[in-house]
This record gives C-alpha cells, structure tokens and sequence, in this order.
C-alpha cells in the first residue's frame, strides 16, 4: 500500500515553510530566489519524498527549484526536530532495530 504525504506528516500546511527554510540552509548558493511561493503551489502528490526511522526526505530535480548545475537537491526534515509534525508511529524504532509493518 501506497503512503501519502498526509499519512506521514499531521500538518502538511506547515511543509513549504520548513522545506524552503532548509532548502535556502543547505544551498544558499544554488537557491537565489524565495521559493516559498513556488513550493506552496506544490500539490501533496507533486512532492517526491522516502520516509525511514530518522525523517522523511524531499527530492528536487533540476530546474525545479534552482538552476540545472545546482543538481537534484534534497532537504530532510528529521522526527527529533519536528515530533509534533509527523504521526507518531512512524518515529517509533521496531524492537530488534528491523522493519516494521504499517498498516
């Protein structure tokens, strides 16, 4: 089964602020514009992202958010720094340090 973005994150309102906090962070030199504005136009089904134990992780191709030499960019946003953001369980490490299944 398929996970949406609502599945993993309780305030999906709050993700293009923190993204393009993080982004203008990590890339201050490949992001020269504010990319709130484009990043709040993203729909929850545009963003491309993985979850793990840690946080979830953003994908941006080139030309998506800054300049093709700037590469894909990728900003995470971690459990330990956002806990009220995310659904609990997901930040929950299995006994045994494995997998877990998500209903």
């Amino acid at each position: 089964e398929r996970l949406g973005l609502g599945d993993v994150i309780t305030d999906t309102d709050a993700v293009p602020g923190i993204l393009s906090e993080k982004l203008q962070e990590k890339y201050p030199d490949d992001i020269t514009y504010d990319i709130t504005e484009n990043l709040e136009g993203y729909a929850l089904e545009d963003f491309v992202w993985t979850v793990d134990y840690q946080g979830v992780t953003f994908y941006f191709n080139p030309y998506e958010l800054a300049s093709y030499a700037a590469g894909r960019l990728t900003v995470t946003i971690w459990f330990e720094e956002y806990p009220a953001l995310f659904d609990e369980t997901l930040a929950e490490t299995p006994e045994g340090g494995y997998i877990k299944e998500i209903p």
